[in-house]
């Protein structure tokens, strides 16, 4: 190596350096600018790349990541990591048939990289190819039996292919090698009530929530539980809270909406599902639980009205349809009602 070349390599290393020691500490922007004075001393080097595009996807910069990958992998087109980054980038962008193939070339050079099975099986589970999906998972667990994750990922699959007692074991086996997960704690909650197992769904929803009490879906799905225990008070208090962390999420609003009406604290409910509403003015669900509400304070035109927008929204509810007959008989509309419960029983079957 001549003394100009080693002058040379010596500055290109000193910013690669510059680079990393900023970018251990979070200083980002900085770590960008060292690697650019790198790049432009020599473009070739894979590897500064690499490190650019994983400063870029840390400041969720996707498509500038996405083409410091491309040059890696044009200059070292077997990186197994290149092509492995590059599928997370496509990912992130939504670009999921481009994902697939990054990751079906990061495992053509390495049948063994586990990372890259699983996070091919996170995309086929985006793109609802569930079966697929739980294959590259339990491909995945083949090389790596231990890791919590993955069995948390299994789990999500197998619910989402409908097989939610398979789903509640693989959460429980993931749990004991990480009884920390929340999000498995939180989903084997949602399992078991979605199985009307509502003693064993308050538990495992009090486990994710002594783990993050900031974690809103948890709240909601104590208070959906409480709720169908008959415990309004008590499911009141959690939709509370998870609006007191969430204050614009319509659905909780509506969840809380039911409860008062359930408690015939109508006013407070017909509040809750304006405010709803207010939120998502197609919220077809809040228009049709503002009926009752209405017609229990004997606004029966009003609550008329807010099946007809149900209607407008979905005109096949079922819900609307038996609700609109309901309120023409009690204000004396027989005719019209008629109608109603005949398009009622037309769409029952």
């Amino acid at each position: 190596m001549t003394a100009d070349a080693s002058q040379g390599y010596d500055n290109l290393m000193t910013w690669v350096q510059a680079g990393e020691a900023r970018r251990q500490i979070g200083q980002y922007a900085d770590a960008l600018v060292a690697y650019d004075h790198a790049l432009a001393l020599d473009p070739t080097i894979a590897i500064v790349w690499g490190l650019k595009g994983d400063v870029l996807a840390q400041l969720e910069r996707y498509d500038e990541a996405l083409m410091s990958y491309d040059k890696v992998v044009a200059i070292e087109p077997t990186s197994v990591l290149a092509w492995f980054s590059k599928g997370r980038m496509l990912r992130s962008l939504g670009r999921n048939t481009e994902a697939l193939v990054a990751y079906d070339r990061a495992l053509a050079l390495n049948p063994d990289y586990m990372e890259a099975w699983f996070n091919k099986g996170n995309v086929l589970h985006d793109m609802e190819r569930y079966e697929e999906a739980l294959s590259c998972t339990d491909r995945a667990l083949a090389l790596d039996p231990n890791n919590a994750a993955l069995w948390y990922g299994r789990g999500t699959t197998l619910d989402s292919l409908g097989r939610g007692e398979e789903a509640l074991n693989t959460y429980t086996h993931a749990l004991t090698l990480d009884p920390s997960n929340v999000d498995a704690w939180y989903n084997m909650g949602s399992s078991h009530l979605a199985h009307g197992q509502h003693v064993d769904a308050l538990e495992a929803f009090h486990h994710a929530l002594a783990l993050d009490p900031t974690y809103v879906k948890a709240w909601n799905n104590m208070g959906n539980t409480l709720a169908d225990l008959g415990q309004y008070g008590e499911a009141l208090t959690a939709y509370e809270q998870a609006l007191a962390l969430t204050p614009n999420d319509a659905q909780i609003w509506n969840n809380k909406g039911t409860v008062l009406d359930l408690m015939e604290r109508y006013q407070d409910a017909l509040d809750a599902f304006d405010h709803a509403l207010s939120l998502d003015p197609r919220y077809a669900d809040a228009w049709l639980n503002r009926c009752k509400p209405l017609a229990g304070l004997g606004h029966y035109e009003d609550a008329l009205a807010a099946c007809d927008r149900v209607l407008a929204l979905e005109p096949t509810s079922v819900g609307a349809w038996n609700n609109k007959g309901l309120i023409l008989r009690a204000l004396g509309r027989v005719a019209e009602a008629e109608i109603a419960e005949r398009r009622l029983r037309e769409l029952q079957g």
